[in-house]
């Protein structure tokens, strides 16, 4: 089959990873094993103030102190094991409620919540569309005034006659100077505020130059976005008249939309692969899982103070077995549901599915995909059943499927493609 993932469908498998990846880090928030790494964090932190302590404390009290310091180690790296043996355990529940996860979930897809609409985009300059302020009128100061001395008493014009008249002098000189001055400043006037503003004048524009160019890249970068916008919601007009017609290819598209919502573990991911006959209205479907070499081996961790190193305890091969078959039995039956579920117009009668896995051969070291189930349901009689209560094997070998032996032993199915409802 080989096919790959349309435009829509791509859309939604990558919002809903990103909404799985936020509901489990907000899981994560609330569950026993951030408790476990905030002690771990709250013991190390202890510990290096313990050391810092004891560095600076006497001889008796040093030995004290590093003896409280090695405690307090001894309790972050206990912690912290426990932290890992606590996110192990949320690995295997996540894999275990495979099946589960989806039955609170709507699977079918109203194609319409695809449409999209151009967000505000703003115009990203406003302050160039403040002008310039203009230069302010230069006003003419006053004329200077000639402010005459004060005058000697009687006394003063008895002893010095001439002090009178010195300081009358020295009064019209010094309104002379600034008379001057007066005078050279109102002359300069007119150049000054020609030079403001042939100065304001090349400000402005500029201003408007740079005005221009932005509005320019703006109403382009607006014009491509909403070009962009109109061209995907073009298309989804087409996917739902298609639909509307029952068009083989519009079908593929809706039924890869709705797998693509499928996001599964990340310790588990799952591709789809499927192709859709209308003249039988069969849908062949091809689930990869993860190999077996891939699969969590960590059954919890354990801190060991001889070492001084958290070391890992594995499953046994019993019990990773037995949790491998049921991951591959919830990811069939789960298929199945998400696409029947999602089918409104039941477009889709029966499912041949295959569940398998590409894995290196241990008898002759080449790679190849090992089919892990075959499976074949109808419409009508799948959904009878009542999910949240079944075992999923059960389902399976009711549904008279093909299912491996041993799963994580890499043990193949025989696969019939002739399945017809």
């Amino acid at each position: 089959m080989g096919r790959k993932r349309g435009f829509f469908a791509e859309l939604q498998h990558q919002a809903r990873l990103s909404e799985q990846r936020q509901r489990q880090q907000q899981a994560a928030n609330n569950k026993a094993w951030a408790a476990a790494h905030r002690e771990a964090e709250r013991a190390r932190r202890d510990a290096e103030r313990s050391q810092a302590a004891a560095a600076r404390a006497s001889a008796a009290e040093q030995k004290r102190l590093e003896a409280e310091a090695k405690r307090l180690y001894l309790e972050s790296r206990q912690a912290e094991a426990q932290a890992l043996s606590i996110e192990a355990e949320n690995i295997h529940d996540e894999i275990r409620d495979i099946l589960l996860a989806t039955l609170s979930i709507d699977d079918y897809v109203d194609l319409e919540t695809l449409r999209v609409f151009p967000p505000p985009m703003g115009f990203q300059h406003p302050e160039l569309e403040i002008p310039v302020p203009v230069p302010v009128a230069i006003s003419v100061p006053p004329e200077p005034v000639l402010q005459p001395p004060e005058r000697v008493g009687a006394v003063g014009r008895m002893f010095n006659g001439k002090k009178q008249q010195e300081l009358q002098q020295t009064a019209a000189a010094a309104h002379q100077e600034q008379l001057r001055h007066w005078q050279e400043y109102c002359a300069g006037i007119p150049i000054l505020q020609a030079r403001l503003t042939a100065e304001h004048q090349a400000a402005e524009r500029s201003r408007k130059d740079r005005l221009g160019q932005a509005q320019e890249v703006y109403l382009q970068q607006l014009r491509g976005a909403r070009a962009a916008f109109r061209a995907q919601n073009k298309n989804l007009d087409m996917l739902i008249f298609g639909l509307h017609c029952n068009r083989e290819e519009a079908i593929q598209e809706y039924i890869g939309i709705v797998l693509s919502n499928s996001a599964y573990p990340e310790s588990f991911p799952v591709e789809h692969d499927y192709e859709y006959e209308s003249g039988t209205r069969e849908l062949t479907l091809s689930v990869s899982v993860p190999a077996p070499s891939t699969f969590p081996t960590a059954k919890g961790f354990k801190y060991n103070r001889t070492k001084d190193e958290i070391t890992e305890t594995k499953m046994t091969i019993r019990d990773r077995g037995l949790l491998y078959a049921d991951a591959i039995a919830c990811t069939a039956v789960r298929t199945l549901h998400e696409v029947f579920e999602a089918d409104r117009a039941e477009r889709v009668a029966t499912i041949s599915l295959v569940v398998k896995t590409h894995a290196v051969d241990p008898a002759t070291g080449l790679s190849r995909d090992v089919p892990l189930v075959a499976a074949a349901a109808e419409r009508v009689t799948f959904l009878t059943f009542d999910l949240e209560h079944v075992e999923p094997l059960a389902t399976l070998e009711y549904l008279k499927a093909a299912v491996s032996k041993n799963p994580l032993g890499l043990v193949p199915v025989a696969v019939n493609h002739d399945v017809r409802g």
